[in-house]
């Protein structure tokens, strides 16, 4: 039995509870909601300032669960359950959003140039940078990752210590790209330039296997008169073939800062009956031998014409085909035959090999070009390929009216940018017969018809570009398999021949070092790239957008490293400075020190020319 007057159990004690749980709570609340605030104020810089968003930030991502977690005690404490629920949902609430702007701040801070971990932690050095320990960490750790300069220290004798302004060290290249060393040559590039005093110069570059790139620089001030460059084309030994005002050509041999006037294939310069007037297109193979396209006035027809012309290196040029020349025998007497009409020379890898499109009348009947409605009007045409210091042995690859390999009821018609491989592989974009808008990218061997390069993607919305043109601009395809183009949005497409469907834009919109490691803008538009060999490395020019809005020329480099972190290397820059024309002394004596090169006046870049020119009709279709 039980005494009623009997003094009832203390209720067990509930205060150490709600205390260890508003510790834990303030503990998470804070150690979260900094990063969530430093996450607000990097999302929000732009528009209100890295304080202010720090401050908004705290409140909103520390303060107000921090408030919360109070209130939730309190109803605790009075076992209010009602608003108890009401307090774990609005902490609830508020986590979500914490996650939210922190995944949004990261997003945001993915499209710097320094690691995440750098960004946050410079974002909160200006609230938390006085803090002892944790300033010194937040500074360490944003200068590593490239995100903060620290500024010297120095003690003054008569104030003591105190900080002394000093300049920001820019940030390295290899903090922010893939490391540049040396190795073999396995490409060579080159750019025209016109500089701020209006004389005319070539940039040649040797790129190495690990990514270094040696200039020299080629001073065509001598030429200037004669026209800026319309076409710039260098071959694997550094040799280099300009042609300046569309009629005159200058070459530079391998290693040689000298430039030399070809005045017999310029333009008044005679090849057999065939005076030059004009320079369309332009090849170099290594050694020096040139293949031209040209038009030139025809002294026995008295009519112009172009014309296919060769110049063996240390040789005398001479005519390769011209305008008029039958290229298939008649089946019988009396026939009219199909006669050649004129030419032009796909991108040269710089190799010695080449792709020449011939445009040829069938029976001897002009059609003209007319690229528009359904069907598409234009004369037949066909591929020869072969190597530009032989080019008597050029043969045919692929013509129009030929019916491909995986693509029904479709003929080919016209043929857009083209490449040879080593292993005799050609790719070429090419255009339907039956529906002149609508095309493929072909792979053909000389006598082995044409092919489809991944038919099961035609008409499919994963393929990396449409059936519509324009569709492969300035494609590259490198022997192992990696193959780049520009899109018709101007991204560059870069990808496997072999797994097409996984190609995937990069550059547009990357951001760019120059070689100090500065900032030097993003990229708004692509617009012809060039592939190594090896697939490894790849140069462009390309459209910067500056921080101010303003749009200018520029030539870059990056690895496949590079581009994945969504990095690339300024060469060369409208506005920027050329590169040095001085060159090391060399001194045979190891017993006296080499002098000092000579300093040459400073000289800016006012306009870029790399493959400048190379335009093909099907490219306008878009």
């Amino acid at each position: 039995m039980v005494d009623a007057g009997a003094p009832s159990a203390p209720p067990k004690a509930a205060g150490p509870r709600r205390l260890l749980s508003l510790g834990i709570t303030i503990a998470g609340g804070f150690f979260f909601g900094i990063l969530a605030a430093v996450a607000f104020a990097a999302w929000t810089r732009g528009v209100v300032g890295d304080v202010v968003g720090l401050i908004l930030g705290f409140l909103l991502a520390w303060g107000l669960p921090l408030l919360l977690a109070l209130r939730a005690n309190r109803a605790l404490k009075r076992k209010n359950r009602s608003v108890l629920l009401r307090r774990a949902v609005g902490l609830f609430l508020v986590g979500l959003v914490q996650i939210t702007v922190f995944l949004a701040g990261l997003v945001h801070l993915g499209e710097g140039t320094a690691t995440t971990t750098a960004e946050l932690a410079a974002a909160a050095l200006p609230v938390l940078g006085p803090i002892p320990v944790l300033g010194g960490v937040l500074e360490k750790s944003a200068h590593d990752g490239g995100a903060y300069d620290v500024k010297k220290k120095a003690v003054d004798p008569k104030k003591g210590p105190g900080p002394v302004e000093s300049t920001p060290t820019p940030t390295t290249p290899t903090s922010a790209l893939a490391p540049r060393s040396g190795g073999r040559p396995i490409h060579a590039l080159a750019a025209g330039v016109q500089t701020n005093e209006g004389d005319v110069v070539v940039v040649a570059w040797s790129l190495a296997f690990g990514g270094e790139t040696t200039a020299r620089v080629i001073d065509l001030a001598a030429f200037s008169a004669l026209g800026t460059p319309t076409r710039v084309e260098v071959a694997d030994d550094g040799g280099v073939a300009v042609v300046l005002g569309g009629a005159q050509v200058i070459t530079a041999k391998a290693g040689s800062l000298a430039a030399d006037h070809d005045k017999a294939l310029s333009r008044g310069g005679r090849v057999g009956d065939l005076d030059i007037q004009q320079v369309k297109d332009i090849a170099i193979a290594p050694g020096g031998a040139l293949l031209l396209s040209v038009d030139a006035f025809d002294t026995k027809k008295a009519a112009v014409r172009q014309a296919l012309i060769a110049r063996p290196a240390g040789g005398a040029p001479y005519v390769v085909r011209k305008a008029g020349d039958a290229i298939d025998e008649v089946e019988k007497k009396g026939d009219l035959q199909n006669l050649a009409h004129g030419y032009s020379i796909k991108q040269s890898d710089g190799s010695g090999a080449v792709v020449v499109e011939e445009e040829f009348l069938e029976g001897e009947v002009d059609l003209g070009t007319k690229l528009s409605g359904l069907t598409w009007t234009m004369n037949a045409r066909r591929l020869l390929v072969g190597q530009i210091d032989n080019p008597r042995a050029l043969a045919e690859l692929v013509r129009s009216g030929v019916a491909p390999s995986g693509v029904e009821n479709v003929s080919l018609q016209g043929f857009g940018d083209a490449v040879v491989l080593p292993d005799g592989r050609c790719f070429f974009d090419a255009n339907y017969l039956e529906e002149g808008a609508r095309g493929w990218l072909f792979s053909a061997r000389s006598g082995g018809g044409a092919f489809a390069v991944a038919p099961e993607l035609v008409g499919k919305p994963e393929a990396p570009f449409s059936e519509r043109g324009p569709r492969t601009r300035h494609l590259n395809v490198e022997p192992e398999g990696s193959v780049v183009f520009v899109n018709r949005d101007g991204a560059l497409m870069l990808g496997s021949v072999t797994r097409l469907q996984e190609a995937k834009a990069v550059l547009k919109g990357e951001a760019l070092r120059a070689r100090d490691g500065s900032r030097a803008g993003g990229i708004a538009s692509v617009f012809v790239p060039r592939l190594a060999r090896g697939g490894e490395w790849l140069a462009a020019s390309v459209e910067l957008l500056g921080d101010g809005g303003a749009r200018t020329k520029a030539l870059v480099l990056a690895s496949k490293a590079d581009l994945s972190a969504g990095k690339a290397e300024v060469l060369l820059e409208q506005g920027g400075v050329l590169p040095s024309r001085a060159l090391p002394v060399v001194v045979d004596d190891k017993s006296k020190a080499a002098a000092p090169p000579t300093p040459a006046p400073e000289r800016r870049v006012k306009s870029i020319y790399f493959f400048d020119g190379h335009e093909e009709p099907l490219w306008q279709s878009g």
